[in-house]
């Protein structure tokens, strides 16, 4: 059994606020060990259920936020900045030892799990709701709206691996059984009252909860991997009409209106790498 973990931060239990999320914020330095405590719950939960291979791709800010001094010796990680697949790094990669994956015998993991994530850009009183970063405002892929939840799924079921845990707020949790359905596993572990406010779980509770889940999501029947036919049409919004037009740069690309850039392509590792050079292009202006 081997399982992939792309770890956030924003749905992290007792994170709240920017002060966490922030590298060099007063909170930043306790959400690292916070951030390395959940996901070492949900190593250890796939360990009891059977997981032989566990890799960690840190996916939140640098991505180099977990402490790998307090990591499970279990897991391998993935840190630091940028990456090729960015948060799903490491999603095509069979592990050394197994022989298995891109021309291999079959996908390169057996399941995937999103710890720490949070709701996409719009979500009325989610934690921290934004898609990738502030200056998006909505994402379509083939008509349906995602965020980094939907994206990175769509990513790994196009790899064939199913998407069977994650863990963040209660509408974190909703996003993620509106567009996958009921088979994938989720550990609520915050109820969001604002942006920036939630009914915390207490952190030995959320770590219980989130063993139990991730044990469950490797010995339950998985869910379907979730995977949207090709030809994948992606169309960002963006908050302002600049970053439209730096990302229309990109090959392929092309402009809507003011705000909407749409790409469509074959393959959804080239729609991965488009997105992200959207978001490098439109990073480039204010």
């Amino acid at each position: 059994m081997r399982v992939f973990i792309s770890a956030d931060m924003e749905g992290i239990a007792g994170i709240t606020d920017n002060e966490f999320t922030t590298p060099g914020a007063p909170d930043y330095e306790r959400a690292r060990r916070l951030m390395t405590d959940d996901v070492n719950a949900a190593i250890e939960g796939a360990l009891a259920g059977g997981a032989t291979t566990i890799l960690v791709n840190d996916s939140h800010g640098p991505m180099r936020n977990i402490l790998i001094e307090h990591l499970h010796p279990a897991a391998r990680l993935l840190s630091g900045s940028p990456k090729p697949l960015s948060m799903m790094e490491g999603i095509q990669t069979p592990p050394s030892f197994e022989g298995k994956g891109a021309g291999g015998l079959g996908p390169a993991w057996d399941v995937a799990f999103f710890v720490g994530y949070h709701a996409r850009a719009g979500t009325a009183d989610a934690i921290i709701d934004h898609t990738w970063t502030g200056a998006i405002l909505e994402v379509h892929l083939n008509g349906v709206e995602v965020g980094e939840i939907g994206l990175n799924a769509a990513l790994a079921g196009a790899q064939g691996v199913p998407v069977t845990l994650v863990t963040g707020d209660d509408k974190a949790a909703a996003e993620v059984t509106a567009l996958l359905g009921d088979g994938v596993h989720t550990a609520v572990v915050k109820r969001a009252v604002g942006r920036y406010a939630a009914d915390l779980m207490s952190l030995n509770e959320a770590r219980a909860l989130i063993r139990d889940r991730a044990q469950a999501a490797v010995t339950a029947p998985y869910a379907a991997p979730y995977a949207p036919t090709p030809p994948y049409h992606l169309v960002v919004g963006w908050g302002k009409s600049m970053y439209a037009e730096m990302a229309a740069i990109v090959p392929g690309a092309r402009r809507v209106d003011g705000r909407h850039v749409e790409i469509t392509l074959d393959n959804m590792v080239d729609v991965y790498r488009a997105w992200r050079a959207f978001n490098s292009l439109a990073g480039t202006v204010s």
